[in-house]
């Protein structure tokens, strides 16, 4: 688990006359299984993957930006399935009694009664379950976020729900570049973004892929996906390698761009639509390897999130040179390790797909989700008036997320639930809508795991 956070973004770590934070300081978290006994001290730290904090200036048409510094706070060797409650600080590391002041401030939020401790800034998160077959897990899962009322509505309707475990969010989040081949990104969109989904982010652990949108050129040095490996810290392979390089596949690799997990009886690979994937590149070679040496005895389910999809029956981004040619490159990787779920967003709509193989409905194959309603306008229609062979469920003009409920090792539910006081539009062939709650489930349907040990 990694808690990450910049100092003039987060009460809890606010030092006072001091909005910015500056470099020579270091976090810590204060972590504990009581609100009021936080026994645990953890200090960011330097390491070979993820160093920590991290600032990033850029170039745009913007003018220039400097962001705040981010720290990233990992912590190791907890229980799981289990609620922690966290408070975290910043430390100068120049101060000749930081050590004192350290060790004074921890003894303080032992019992969490100092008057300079605010109660609600004693934050909580729960572990993953155990990686097992028989554990269950419920994880969001959407895309194309923005920083509308429609995406605070999402994210407000995750949080609310405190039987989700982790969101899963693929790619296009914040939007702070609309035209991701230029260098037209405003980047304090990005600081808007997480200004307005502090709420969630405090609560649920979150991973992430990179869309479109995430590909933030710098005007002046060419740079890409600054902001993104900046602000972010995924479960890494290793050191990002990135450099200047073309619309829409970039010399990208590592870092945040594709990585992967276990989850209970999940395991998730997330991987990049804007990364280099024919046979030969790293992510098609990282990609063959980690697929072979999953144990499906221990976690039956394979889930595999990018952002810009295989099977796309509308209109947005149809046929795109980063659909088709991953597909090329991939999708027989996904039919030979008999990947169970399929994830993607890029197009502002829902999509319910069959388990397809090469365009055929197959039992073998995948299930291939579209789920880009998570708060970008939808300015969609279908591609072809009568859906193809492959579409179960089709919707656009929809904001929300789906809930992927994993119940056992063979069967799991899946809902897709919009956001209760959005327009409501008859655009779909079919319809399950319920009118409780803060949400309606526009969809829903029993999933199968053909594959499970």
């Amino acid at each position: 688990m990694t808690v990450s956070f910049s100092a003039s973004s987060n009460e809890s770590c606010n030092q006072k006359n001091d909005a910015l934070d500056v470099s020579g300081r270091t976090a810590a978290v204060f972590i504990g299984t009581d609100p009021q006994l936080l026994t645990r001290l953890v200090f960011e730290k330097e390491n070979k993957i993820i160093s920590s904090p991290k600032t990033y200036s850029a170039w745009s048409t913007h003018g220039y930006y400097e962001s705040d510094f981010i720290h990233h706070v990992e912590i190791t060797e907890l229980k799981p399935s289990t609620e922690y409650f966290y408070y975290c600080v910043l430390l100068d590391n120049d101060n000749a009694n930081s050590l004192t002041v350290q060790l004074s401030t921890f003894r303080r939020l032992r019992t969490a009664t100092a008057s300079n401790v605010d109660p609600s800034n004693i934050l909580s998160f729960r572990t993953a379950p155990n990686t097992s077959k028989n554990s269950s897990v419920k994880f969001a899962i959407m895309g194309d976020m923005g920083t509308s009322h429609r995406a605070v509505k999402t994210a407000n309707n995750i949080a609310a729900d405190r039987s989700i475990d982790a969101v899963l969010l693929v790619g296009d989040i914040a939007y702070a570049n609309q035209d991701p081949s230029s260098c037209t990104t405003n980047h304090t969109v990005w600081d808007e973004w997480f200004t307005k989904m502090e709420f969630l982010l405090k609560a649920k652990p979150l991973q992430t892929s990179p869309g479109n949108h995430e590909n933030e050129v710098d005007c002046v040095s060419g740079e890409v996906f600054a902001s993104y490996e900046t602000r972010f810290a995924m479960p890494q392979i290793k050191e990002v390698e990135r450099s200047p390089s073309e619309y829409p596949f970039y010399e990208y690799d590592y870092g945040n761009a594709y990585y992967s997990y276990s989850y209970g009886p999940a395991y998730v690979i997330s991987l990049s639509s804007y990364s280099s994937s024919e046979a030969n590149s790293k992510q098609n070679t990282w990609l063959r390897k980690e697929l072979n040496s999953i144990d499906r005895v221990v976690t039956p389910w394979v889930i595999v999130v990018f952002h810009a999809p295989f099977y796309n029956t509308f209109n947005w981004h149809h046929g795109e040179s980063e659909e088709t040619v991953m597909q090329d490159d991939f999708e027989h990787l996904f039919v030979e390790f008999h990947v169970s779920l399929v994830f993607n967003g890029h197009t502002h709509a829902y999509m319910r797909g069959n388990n397809i193989i090469f365009g055929e409905h197959n039992a073998s194959g995948p299930q291939y989700f579209i789920v880009g309603c998570g708060g970008g306008t939808s300015e969609n229609g279908f591609w072809s008036r009568k859906p193809e062979k492959w579409v179960l469920f089709r919707k656009y003009e929809v904001y929300g997320y789906g809930m992927l409920h994993i119940v056992n090792s063979t069967h799991a539910v899946w809902e897709l639930r919009n956001n209760r006081d959005e327009d409501f539009t008859e655009d779909s062939e079919s319809m399950d809508v319920s009118t409780e709650g803060l949400y309606r489930v526009l969809d829903q349907s029993i999933l199968h795991n053909s594959f499970a040990v």
